[in-house]
Parts: C-alpha cells; structure tokens; sequence
C-alpha cells in the first residue's frame, strides 16, 4: 500500500473516529458548566457578563462561550454533540497548523508525524477528545498559535507583525482563560529575545505598542463589564484562579510529588509515541537541536514555560496540551533522523510496537468468552469487525515499509474500540451517567414550565495573592453550587433558564436540597440525587 493511500485512510479513519459518537455519553466533568454559561448567554442574549443560573460567574472570561453560542446559533441545538464541536474542531485545526507550518522548515514527513503522534496521543485521543466540551484543547490552539506567531514573524525580523500579533492571540488567551496568557507571553519573547540576541526589542516601541494592543482590547471588554457588574472582583478571582494553581497555593507534599512525577506523568501523556524518547540518546543530540532554528524555538518554549505547571502541585494533563505538539515535534524529528543509526533502540521500539499489534486485536476478540464483559455492548458483529480491522493493521504493520503508520492506525483502532464498547457501556452505568435520565423524569412531570433554583447564596472570598502575600480580597456571590449537569439538561430541554432565587416565590416549580425544603410544607413531587455535592435535591412546587 502507498504511503499517501495510507495517510488517506489515516485520516478519513481519524475523522470517523473523533465526529462519531459524540452523542453518545452525557456531559460530564467540566463540560456542563461550560455548556450552561454559553446557553445563557444564547438564551438571553447577554454576551457581555457570564451567568450561570443567572448569576454572574467569575470564574472564566467569555471568548470560548462566545464561541460555543455561536455554534448553538448555527446548528439551532444545544445537544452533546454541538456542545464538543468547537474543542474537537480546534484539535484537529491545531494537528493541520502544525504540519502546515512545519512543513517548510523541518520536510513533509516530521511534519506529518508530529501532527499524527499529536493527534493520536493517548490521553487526547481516548479522553480529551472524547470529553471535548471542556475549554483546553481551544486555549491550546490559541497559545499554540501565540508562540509560533513569535517564531515565524521573529525569524523574518516583522517584529512589528510578531509584536502586534502575539498580543492579538495573548488578549484572545486572556479572555479565554485570564492570566496563564501573559504568563505565556512574557517568559516566551523574554526567552527569544534572549535567543537571538536582541534584548533591546522587548524595550522598543514596537513592543510598547502591542503591549498597548493588548490592553486595548480587554480594556473594549472589561469597560463595559464594568457598567454592568463587578470587574474588580471579577479580575481578581482571574488572579486567584492561576495562582492556586501554583505552587505556592498548594501544599508542600502535594507540590514535591509533583516535582518527582511530573516528567513520568508527561510520558504517560505521549504514549505509544513516548517510546520514541530513546531516539533522543544519541551524541550530537544538542548540536542537532542548535542547528534547527524551529529545533531550538521547540525546546526554548517548553523549558521556559513547562515550570509553571512542573512545580504547580496540581497536574492535570489537560493543562499540558498546548506542549503536545512541540514535544511531537522533537518527538518525530528524532526518530526519523535516528531509526537506521540506532539499531538496538529500533529494534527494541520495533519489538513493543510489533506486539502491541498482536495483542490488541486479540484483546478484543477474548471479551467474547469472558462472562463479565461478554454482555457490555459487545455484540459479535462489533467485536469481529474491530478484531479484523486490528488483523488488517498487524498485517500492514508486518508487510509494509511505513511501519509507523501502523502504530498510528492501531491507536485509532483504540479510540473505535473505546466508541463501540466502552462508552455505550458508561453511559448504560447509572453511577457514573446519572443526570440525563434523572432530569427526564423532573421534565416529564413540569413540562414546558419554567423550573427555578432555590437554596443558599454561595459565597466566598477571593483574593489577588501568591502563597503569603496577599494584595486585594473581595467577597463575590453566585448562585449555589451545584452538580452542572443538572442545569445544563433543565436549560437544554426547556429552553428557559433555570434562574436561581434566594426566596421562594408562589406557583412556581423549583429544586432545592432536600434537608433545606422538607419541613416547609411544599409539594415534594420527585427527588433525585446531587452526586457531586453529595446531597438529596427535590423537585417541589410552591
């Protein structure tokens, strides 16, 4: 088989895959809360200020509910599968920027692998992917786009154009997510600058000039937030919410378990394609990474910006996408230029390779006989279509001379596997999947009806600080803290939002906690659980 006919069917199998099956499990993690912000915003047609249950919410600025409202707007649906569009979208245009731009600095074939080994990351792949609704793989793309800028204008001297258009996507990455953005910036030109020798360009006019750029845009957002809400308190909990992140806001176990793990965890990240890190010991490893300019900018952003989340004391691999494709990169890079130097490290990568093909179908073929999982959606014509699929990729893998590729395949294989089998599964796990159901029950007996919130003001203080040193506290209020899933399936359905009140208002439906409500006389009319709270909600009527 021709390599560009596999790289064809890599693809057209990769957007199989990943478009495929987005609507198959309920909303899940941060996916809701993401969801209900940009539902309210669509419903009422405020874009300004972030609701949820029509109280502001500080957590997050607005550009990525922004985004996902205006797919609600153009696919007039509010369901799963519209709800991840906009992340999975945003991966697949980073693995195809990638190659683009890498292209004509490193040849047609690392830039091919370095987008495929991305893409095909286990952790993206089989949950970042799968899970899509969330912010990440959308700020990835916007950080992704911030360094190259810096790189590919920096290296033709537009320092004008490098300037002006890294703050752009800065500012976007600041209204995405707040303050990680300018932590972004500001270590990554400090480093180029340093790079190539042309210190005096970050006291320049031309950077004084992006610099105003980027204040001019969150000034054209965060004015008019300030006429309707509070933008103090607001700033100040995007403050609190990077620095709590760091480690000096956790606890000193938890950040030196951190430290120790953190580069196990990062190859967890990159697996199968972490195997590939033994290309790297090989002398003349450094000469080689000099040589390359992209090489050299690849490992410049990582080193200067990969600290902020090594000693954070609270990894989540979703926070290290935006590294994933430089990593692949190197990654790539390294094996094509040492596969035939290295034969003992080929051959061992080869070895592992060669089984994981043999192994994996045959793992698909024994649930048939094993009682526990023979009745988990494992139908005979899904198994036997799976396990012929991973005999075709082994005899690819075996007869063909792009055997990398195969690898590729097989991951995809995976994600086909974990669509067919796994996710059917979860969602038929009432423990796990609990919201969809449930809330079909509340809708079946309030119909059409506009449903309201009732409990306790949530209120909590936050505060502009790092570790001991404290500069602003404010006290903020927002609507009771919930399991989101449930605003998210009352809102989707009904079409209202589900408006949290502090008091109770005659003729109106309303869920509130159990223990809160129970004694006061009202109708009970349904009750069901808050998994994430861990607390007893009812649906009553006033």
């Amino acid at each position: 088989m021709k390599s560009n006919r596999i790289i064809i069917l890599i693809v057209v199998s990769l957007l199989v895959v990943l478009f495929g099956w987005q609507w198959v499990i309920e909303l899940r993690a941060e996916e809701p809360r993401r969801a209900i912000v940009s539902i309210e915003m669509w419903l009422t047609g405020d874009y300004l200020v972030p609701h949820i249950n029509g109280w502001t919410y500080y957590n997050k600025p607005p550009v990525f509910n922004w985004l996902m409202a205006s797919f609600f707007s153009i696919f007039g649906s509010m369901d799963e599968w519209v709800v991840r569009m906009p992340s999975l979208l945003s991966f697949l245009v980073l693995g195809w920027i990638n190659f683009k731009l890498l292209k004509p600095k490193l040849g047609k074939e690392v830039a091919l692998l370095s987008s495929l080994f991305f893409l095909t990351s286990a952790d993206i792949l089989l949950y970042g992917s799968v899970n899509s609704g969330e912010i990440d793989l959308f700020y990835s793309l916007v950080v992704y786009l911030q360094a190259m800028v810096v790189f590919i204008y920096g290296e033709k001297k537009q320092f004008l154009k490098m300037f002006l258009l890294s703050y752009l996507l800065a500012a976007i990455g600041f209204l995405t997510k707040g303050l990680p953005s300018l932590a972004f910036q500001a270590l990554t030109l400090l480093a180029y600058a340093i790079y190539i020798k042309r210190f005096w360009l970050l006291l320049g006019w031309k950077h004084i000039l992006g610099m105003l750029f980027f204040v001019a845009i969150c000034f054209a957002y965060f004015y008019p937030y300030g006429q309707q809400d509070d933008v103090i308190g607001f700033l100040v909990r995007q403050f609190k919410e990077a620095s709590q992140r760091t480690g000096l806001e956790t606890k000193a176990s938890d950040t030196i378990s951190q430290t120790l793990s953190f580069p196990l965890q990062i190859a967890k990240l990159l697996l199968p394609w972490s195997l590939l890190l033994l290309f790297f010991f090989k002398k003349g490893f450094i000469q080689k990474i000099r040589s390359n300019r992209l090489l050299s900018f690849s490992v410049l952003f990582i080193l200067v910006n990969i600290p902020l989340y090594w000693f954070s004391g609270d990894f989540k691999a979703r926070y290290l996408y935006m590294f994933l494709p430089f990593l692949c990169t190197l990654l790539a890079y390294f094996f094509l230029q040492h596969r035939n130097e290295l034969p003992i490290i080929s051959k061992i990568v080869n070895r592992i390779f060669d089984s994981l093909v043999i192994i994996l179908p045959l793992g698909f073929i024994s649930f048939l006989f094993i009682p526990e999982t023979s009745s988990l959606y494992l139908s005979g014509v899904r198994v036997v279509v799976v396990f012929l699929l991973g005999v075709g990729i082994a005899y690819l893998r075996f007869k063909s001379s792009q055997k990398i590729y195969s690898i590729v395949l097989l991951m995809i294989l995976a994600r086909l596997a974990l669509n067919l089998f796994y996710l059917p599964a979860l969602q038929e796990d009432k423990n796990a999947m609990y919201y969809k159901d449930a809330l079909a029950e509340v809708l079946e007996i309030t119909k059409e009806e506009p449903i309201f919130l009732y409990g306790k003001v949530y209120e909590f203080n936050s505060d502009a600080s790092i570790g001991p040193l404290t500069f602003d506290e404010v006290k903020l209020r927002t609507a009771p803290l919930h399991a989101y899933q449930i605003s998210y399936y009352i809102t989707k359905n009904n079409k209202q939002v589900f408006h949290f009140d502090e008091e109770i208002k005659l003729g109106r439906f309303y869920i509130g906690v159990k223990e809160e409500v129970s004694n006061k006389g009202y109708q009970i009319l349904h009750t069901f659980d808050d998994k994430w709270q861990k607390q007893k909600l009812v649906l009553f009527k006033s």
